[in-house]
């Protein structure tokens, strides 16, 4: 094959990557994290939906951004996406109410049909927030 030609079937190939790469990482599903600078890349953590238990919220199959450089543990909305850990088991849930105790804060997460569970703030591995109903 000419030189010239596989360049243009390589670069081709690439914008399709990007484009293909783009529709699946934040077109499919709200609630994805965009970074609001390439200082921030690093914050991304890739999430797969593995269940459909949280649909039509999150949808099975789907790979969800969240941002992982959190500030503030204590500061998770209702209605926020958080990914965590449960019970030596990492977990997505949607945050309905936060409680204040005495030395620590938890969020009431429901995790869909398996039902809702009280998640410490600091075990809270990433989080993203859902676009208002508005």
């Amino acid at each position: 094959m000419n030189f010239a030609l596989q360049n243009i079937v390589a670069v081709a190939l690439i914008i399709a990557a990007i484009i293909a790469g783009t529709y699946f990482l934040f077109s499919r599903q709200q609630g994805q994290y965009i970074p609001p600078s390439w200082g921030e890349l690093g914050c991304v953590h890739p999430v797969y939906i593995r269940k459909d238990s949280l649909q039509p919220t999150l949808q099975q199959g789907t790979l969800l951004s969240m941002n992982q450089c959190i500030k503030d543990y204590n500061n998770f909305s209702q209605g926020d996406i958080l990914y965590f850990e449960y019970e030596n088991e990492n977990m997505l849930g949607i945050v309905e109410s936060k409680s204040s105790g005495f030395k620590n804060i938890t969020y009431t997460v429901d995790i869909g049909l398996d039902g809702k569970i009280e998640v410490l703030a600091d075990s809270v591995i990433a989080f993203s927030t859902l676009p208002s109903e508005e």
